[in-house]
């Protein structure tokens, strides 16, 4: 079989990181019933992948990362709550804790705590 030697494609992060992809120029086909193929596309959008792609991590016993709008939500409020915890902790290190800012840092919490419980 021949290879072909085209450059691995450039694509980048969520962190602006440029990483090399190579293309992908080979085919695998394979029969499913009808309901598997609906299996595998429901599971496949559920995830917020291509079928392909989710096909490809399967076969390579990778793990399928939950791509869907919701779980990217979720991943963001996170990414932004950690965020915040650092700049806290930031100010804590370089100005120390007050009783005002403890108070302020309390009732942050319970705002929180009772944004979660909803």
């Amino acid at each position: 079989m021949e290879r072909n030697n085209y450059p691995p494609a450039v694509v980048h992060s969520q962190s602006g990181k440029r990483k090399e992809r190579p293309h992908r120029t080979e085919y695998i086909t394979f029969r499913v019933t009808p309901a598997e193929k609906q299996a595998i596309l429901d599971d496949a959008l559920r995830n917020g992948h291509s079928p392909s792609d989710f096909c490809r991590l399967r076969c390579l016993k990778q793990k399928v990362a939950d791509m869907s709008d919701e779980a990217r939500r979720e991943r963001r409020i996170f990414i932004n709550m950690a965020n915040n915890l650092n700049q806290i902790a930031r100010h804590f290190n370089t100005e120390g804790a007050t009783p005002r800012t403890m108070a302020e840092l309390e009732q942050l919490m319970a705002k929180i705590h009772k944004q979660k419980l909803s």
